[in-house]
């Protein structure tokens, strides 16, 4: 089930929106209507992180840039997907400041609304599907699914996987397991390895997870963790 945000001030095209994706697209969804930047934010915020997957979004909110709403969130969400809406096609260049998956200007056109969609929903599946092969201690095989790895934790010769589903433990190297991840995945301190996608903000000297968890950063490796921070939130145009 996807969960879908329609931000727009203009409340009849959000309405108008809603009825086409509901008339257009087949895969199960939820819509939610809202009409502000403060509006979307709380939305995002009130549920867990993930669970909002498809963002559209006027790319002017009133008084508010929609690119820089869409960048903040993406800072803190890098999962969800956004679509801008707009109605001046002279904007289009500057939408993809704001990492984009796609723009639809207004008036919206069925065939161009699908295509976002599908391409949206693309993106998610690759993110979802995405796993790790590797053999635990305990001898079996394993497939993780990388959405569900937070991090990853050095230990002389182990290498402790914390998941979602609970602890991991396996025979490897941190270095051979980050050359098998995307940039998805920092090397933020000599014995951790972090899931940038759970990460909700760096602090002083730790990356603070969505769980209340905290990953320590090293000095040295602070300036690439924050830059690859900012790159991962950045991708998927």
């Amino acid at each position: 089930m996807q969960r879908i945000i329609i931000c727009d001030d203009d409340r009849q095209v959000c309405t108008s929106l809603a009825t086409m994706i509901d008339q257009f697209y087949e895969l199960p969804h939820r819509i939610k209507l809202v009409y502000s930047w403060n509006a979307l934010r709380d939305e995002v915020l009130a549920i867990s992180p993930g669970e909002a997957d498809i963002v559209f979004m006027d790319i002017q909110l009133g008084a508010d840039n929609g690119i820089l709403v869409s960048r903040q969130l993406r800072e803190w969400y890098p999962r969800i997907r956004f679509i801008y809406i707009t109605g001046y096609i002279q904007f289009s260049e500057a939408i993809f400041h704001g990492f984009p998956t796609a723009f639809l200007v207004k008036p919206i056109k069925a065939a161009t609304l699908l295509y976002a969609l599908e391409k949206a929903t693309a993106e998610l599946d690759a993110i979802d599907n995405a796993v790790l092969s590797l053999k635990a201690r305990s001898g079996e095989l394993l497939s993780i699914p990388l959405r569900e790895i937070r991090y990853m934790e050095s230990l002389g010769r182990l290498v402790l996987i914390h998941t979602d589903n609970g602890p991991v433990e396996c025979y490897r190297r941190l270095a051979e397991l980050e050359r098998q991840l995307s940039e998805q995945f920092v090397r933020c301190h000599q014995s951790f390895l972090v899931n940038l996608g759970h990460v909700k903000q760096i602090q002083e000297l730790n990356l603070l997870l969505f769980t209340g968890e905290t990953v320590p950063v090293s000095r040295g490796r602070l300036k690439a963790t924050r830059e690859q921070l900012i790159r991962y939130a950045g991708k998927g145009i």
